[in-house]
């Protein structure tokens, strides 16, 4: 019974990479539109109870062909007097490993500690884990020409 078992382990083994695309795309091209935050559409108003620093209105990644991430948040911040609007843009580098995304901190300071912006791409839906910080969950759609024209 041993034995089977092991043959059993080693044709799942290959099965599974078998499955996994080693020579696939490394780059996926496309505009991304944020929906919600920790799971709360955006634009995030907050309940009455919370005192939040800020306040996400809209939000999108663009991914080149060549690379290049496109970052883009939106977002009233309380923490100024009077409380403000501003729009954070950061352009760093990104890479795909299956539906596992990468994007790298190409904007970090000297002698900083930047550590890369992970999440997960599928279909038309990209999630990232604090792209701008903080312990929060991004979640984007590929955008639709419904949506508006992107800003590539």
């Amino acid at each position: 019974m041993r034995l089977s078992c092991q043959k059993a382990f080693f044709l799942l083994a290959a099965a599974t990479l078998a499955c996994s695309d080693a020579t696939g795309p490394t780059t996926i091209p496309g505009v991304f539109v944020l929906r919600s935050v920790n799971g709360e559409s955006v634009p995030d108003v907050p309940e009455p109870t919370d005192d939040p620093s800020f306040i996400v209105l809209s939000g999108t990644v663009t991914l080149a062909v060549d690379g290049t991430a496109v970052l883009n948040e939106h977002r009233v911040d309380f923490t100024q007097t009077p409380a403000a609007q501003e729009t954070i843009t950061r352009v760093l580098s990104y890479e795909l490993d299956g539906h596992r995304i990468i994007i790298n901190p190409d904007d970090c300071p000297p002698n900083a500690t930047c550590l890369p912006i992970t999440g997960i791409l599928i279909n038309s839906t990209l999630s990232l884990n604090s792209p701008f910080g903080g312990d929060f969950t991004y979640l984007y759609h590929r955008a639709e020409e419904h949506d508006g024209p992107s800003t590539q």
